[in-house]
């Protein structure tokens, strides 16, 4: 927190690879208690992420690419929803 990287971390969510979004989104799961107050303002951003991935799943499965699982919904928006699902209750413990 006092390095500032509450507000850093959620920017690197702009990155075009997954790979990065499933570190950065891991980063942010880690860091979801000291920063909620920075993470909040990328609520909106995450739920944007969360509706391309779900594309890119639906993609996926329809090409026939994916297997049982697909990336997109085991690992990101797993994790996407994670932190949505935090950031709502400790926005309803306020």
């Amino acid at each position: 927190m006092e390095q500032g990287w509450c507000s850093l971390v959620p920017k690197l969510l702009d990155l075009p690879d997954h790979d990065s979004a499933e570190k950065v989104l891991n980063a942010m799961w880690t860091l979801r208690d000291n920063c909620l107050q920075d993470f909040a303002g990328v609520l909106p951003q995450l739920r944007l992420l969360k509706t391309r991935f779900l594309e890119l799943s639906r993609k996926e499965m329809e090409d026939g690419t994916a297997e049982e699982d697909s990336y997109f919904a085991s690992v990101l928006l797993q994790d996407i929803d994670r932190l949505l699902e935090h950031a709502d209750k400790a926005r309803d413990e306020l």
